[in-house]
């Protein structure tokens, strides 16, 4: 790709044209052939995509045939690197124009096949498709998100709007420095604890209450699994410590959440080794989660309760 090494490779429309235009100078430019270079946009009607053409016209359409030749062998080199280029930057290769008069017959292949072509204009399409993309974020003015150093204190937004950069701000700070407060107990789930599947634990949501364990029989659908001791697989506290904590230091601050836990338990096994009784279903208080030197060691399953 010859072009990589001499030119970089741009996003605007400009710099391509000067790109172009760097790629003909010595045969095109220099030698006072006149070059166009025209962008426009279209929408086709039949699929109604719509799309970027740029046509790169070479030498004069109106010229006397006689009194003015481009041989494009010349250029031939010069049309290729224009072209693999453009490939880069999306563009697809259309067409080929030639003027009719020099009697060739063939497509745009042909034409760039054939060792010598004499013409007095050469017309290079390439179009590519505009794909408009835009970022949705469910926030408006007068909405709560989640800042400060750990994203956990409230914040009524004030303004929306964007920096210099283009970035979306909140209260003229960059978007990501917020995070947005998850109202519902199964957004909480999904956003902390549904990772955890990945190393075959289940996290089991009702309406008041959420439960972490993993099953003996993952043959069953996990969305309608009974939970039931006998098909508990016993795990250590430490491999969902982390996830538990991180939770409740965002739900610790009432302020901070519309949900306030109000009981914690962890269900451990008979100490003869037979399933867990009701009995052994331990309440722990939530601030205990907190507690970097806290291991409830190995357990059947963990569960979260809400006001």
């Amino acid at each position: 790709m010859k072009f990589l090494r001499s030119y970089k490779i741009f996003e605007s429309v400009d710099e391509i044209k000067s790109t172009i235009e760097d790629i003909l100078r010595d045969n095109i430019l220099d030698r006072d052939i006149p070059l166009k270079i025209h962008v426009r946009n279209y929408t086709t009607i039949a699929d109604n995509k719509k799309y970027e053409v740029i046509k790169i016209q070479i030498g004069d359409e109106f010229a006397d045939f006689d009194d003015f030749i481009i041989n494009v062998n010349d250029i031939k080199e010069d049309i290729l690197t224009i072209t693999e280029y453009l490939s880069s930057e999306n563009y697809e290769y259309q067409t080929f124009g030639y003027d009719s008069r020099s009697d060739i017959i063939g497509d745009a292949g042909d034409v760039m096949k054939t060792d010598s072509i004499e013409t007095t204009y050469l017309s290079l399409f390439y179009k590519k498709e505009i794909i408009e993309e835009s970022i949705k974020v469910p926030i408006e003015i007068g909405d709560t998100v989640l800042g400060g150093r750990f994203k956990n204190k409230r914040l009524i937004i004030k303004k929306i709007g964007k920096n210099k950069k283009g970035d979306i701000t909140i209260n003229d700070k960059p978007l990501l420095k917020y995070r947005i407060v998850k109202e519902s107990l199964q957004e909480d789930v999904d956003y902390y604890f549904r990772h955890l599947e990945d190393d075959n634990f289940v996290i089991q949501t009702e309406n008041d209450y959420f439960r972490i364990f993993k099953p003996i029989n993952q043959s069953n659908n996990r969305g309608s699994l009974v939970y039931s001791y006998s098909n508990c697989n016993t795990f250590q506290w430490s491999e969902i410590a982390g996830e538990v904590s991180r939770y409740v230091i965002e739900l610790d601050d009432s302020e901070n959440s519309e949900k306030s836990i109000e009981y914690t338990y962890i269900v451990k096994r008979e100490d003869d080794g037979f399933y867990a009784a009701a009995s052994n279903r331990k309440q722990i208080h939530p601030q205990m989660l907190l507690d970097e030197t806290f291991d409830a060691g190995e357990i059947l399953s963990f569960t979260i309760g809400f006001k």
